[in-house]
């Protein structure tokens, strides 16, 4: 809000509290503030001079809101609330803004050595209803976007924009445009390197088994752009050239071939290792650890962590059905460890080079074991 002798009115509040009532309250202490003496020379009435500035006071107020909703509200209730003073002035019930938009007039300069009664207050309501009725295109409550929209169309010539601009706020749409821009440049003389890009674009997704037209993911990519947070990495992205995304995309696509090659020869040893423990007759077996707490083991009172103290086996053929195959392994089978699955200190080597160990002391206290599934286990379980 600005008013002569307080530029900046902040409230603050929580919902519900009555902001909208105060807002309107301080439109219309604006909008029926009027410096000078208000009474003509003779007849006990307004001047005209007043009664003019008083009917297009309201013309140089801007409210500014953040949705169309609220400024509908806000319209409505600066009408309504006119409309209930003209007709019952100070009335609490009936006019509920009435006492106290006069005492708020009252307080101010122009009114504080001839304070308004309640009847002038009724009859200044009226005014400006009906000069708001009659101009109600002037009456500026709109919101942030539309100002903005206003002030461009009225400098468009200034700031090299067509007169007859069109403001697109369809996202889907403006993505689409953008596309189909980037997309006409392809292939023109001037735009090698995007020719390139693009091109290179289109034959990685064809490598992947992909439609080689890139549109679709180039949208999806530019949709990114209108979410929150991403103005630092869009800033970032911004000083790059097409060569620095060019040098980018191939060493991401080296990577990535580099990762896959080692992905690859991975599963092939691990198909090799179940064809020679004889694991390759089409079932998945899984194998789960049993844990226990510490808490009740004598000599690790006070310790938090879980002991393992069997494994337990399951498989399935169809991912559906499953079959438990109860404990396939347990402590006493590992001979260095403790009967309780303790594991004890300093443990360092391997049993004959039949176990593994996997250890992870952030997690556990214990040395979890790993042991390869022989085909005499294995023929155990099929046969179980």
């Amino acid at each position: 809000m600005q008013s002569a002798l307080n530029p900046f009115v902040i409230c603050k509040a929580a919902a519900g509290s009555g902001k909208t009532f105060t807002l309107v309250k301080e439109y219309l202490k604006l909008a029926m503030t009027v410096d000078g003496n208000r009474w003509s020379v003779v007849g006990g009435r307004w001047s005209d001079d007043f009664r003019r500035r008083l009917r297009s006071q309201f013309r140089g107020i801007l409210a500014i809101t953040f949705t169309n909703k609220a400024a509908g509200e806000m319209k409505s209730r600066v009408l309504d609330s006119l409309a209930q003073i003209a007709s019952h002035g100070t009335d609490a019930t009936l006019s509920p803004m009435g006492g106290a938009l006069l005492k708020a007039l009252n307080e101010q300069p122009c009114y504080a050595s001839n304070p308004l009664t309640e009847n002038e207050l009724m009859d200044m309501a009226a005014e400006v209803h009906s000069a708001v009725l009659h101009q109600y295109s002037d009456l500026s409550v709109c919101t942030i976007d539309s100002f903005m929209h206003r002030i461009v169309r009225t400098f468009a010539h200034d700031l090299n924009r067509p007169v007859d601009f069109e403001v697109m706020i369809d996202q889907d749409e403006m993505v689409a445009q953008a596309v189909e821009g980037l997309m006409a440049l392809v292939g023109t003389p001037g735009n090698e390197e995007l020719t390139t890009l693009v091109q290179a674009f289109a034959d990685s997704r064809m490598e992947e088994e992909k439609s080689y037209r890139v549109e679709g993911e180039l949208a999806s990519l530019a949709a990114q752009l209108f979410k929150e947070g991403t103005e630092p990495y869009v800033a970032a992205l911004s000083k790059l050239t097409l060569s620095d995304f060019a040098d980018i995309h191939r060493s991401l696509t080296a990577d990535n071939r580099r990762f896959e090659q080692q992905v690859r020869a991975c599963g092939e040893a691990m198909m090799e290792l179940l064809e020679q423990v004889g694991a390759s007759d089409g079932r998945l077996y899984v194998f789960c650890g049993h844990d226990e707490l510490y808490d009740d083991k004598p000599g690790y009172e006070g310790k938090y962590g879980f002991n393992l103290t069997e494994w337990l086996c399951y498989s399935t053929a169809d991912m559906k059905t499953w079959t438990s195959h109860g404990p396939v392994l347990k402590p006493a089978d590992f001979a260095w460890m403790e009967a309780g699955g303790i594991r004890p200190a300093g443990i360092a080597s391997l049993e004959g080079g039949k176990d593994s160990i996997l250890e992870n002391t952030d997690l556990l206290f214990n040395t979890v074991p790993v042991r390869l599934i022989t085909r005499p286990v294995l023929a155990r379980l099929k046969d179980g």
